[in-house]
């Protein structure tokens, strides 16, 4: 897929942020654009394995998941379910 068909589908104006975790923070393609979407939608939690993503991923002040691994999310859930027992 040509990259100018991103343009005309930027909607919500995004797509210097994208180039911004290319660039400035040296994201590979690839996890920038899933890292993008999960911003995009205002998901709250961003899940993976790859554990230097998650490092990358708290470095920018902008984005709005919380980066962590699927482990991390389900000791979060737990935790956050004892709270409200």
């Amino acid at each position: 897929m040509p990259h100018n068909y991103l343009i005309y589908m930027d909607v919500k104006n995004e797509i210097p942020l994208l180039n911004r975790l290319l660039s400035k923070y040296r994201i590979k393609t690839a996890d920038a654009m899933y890292a993008m979407v999960a911003h995009s939608a205002e998901m709250q939690f961003f899940l993976t394995w790859d554990k230097k993503l998650i490092r990358q991923l708290r470095r920018v002040p902008w984005f709005k998941p919380q980066a962590m691994t699927p482990a991390d999310f389900l000791t979060y859930l737990k935790e956050a379910v004892e709270e409200n027992s």
